[in-house]
């Protein structure tokens, strides 16, 4: 898995990962410990229970951080 962060590409490493993909915001859950790395291998960080934003709306790319929940209200009540 490949992402954009802090101004540089990173790949990010998972032992045994539980992931969830939520159908309606496209974020993606990560349960246990996460690796984000360099392209040279080194952890740049390790975070546990990682929310990724999968909605591109997110001020915390590459994390998710709810901005999701405003637009999919915005959008049910113009169906309604």
């Amino acid at each position: 898995f490949v992402t954009h962060h802090a101004a540089k590409f990173c790949a990010i490493t998972l032992t045994n990962p539980k992931i969830f993909i939520n159908p309606r915001s496209g974020s993606i859950r990560i349960s246990g410990e996460v690796d984000f790395v360099d392209a040279d291998g080194n952890v740049l960080e390790t975070k546990s229970d990682v929310k990724l934003c999968g909605c591109s709306l997110s001020k915390d790319k590459p994390y998710c951080d709810g901005s999701h929940k405003q637009k999919l209200g915005e959008i049910l009540a113009e169906k309604s």
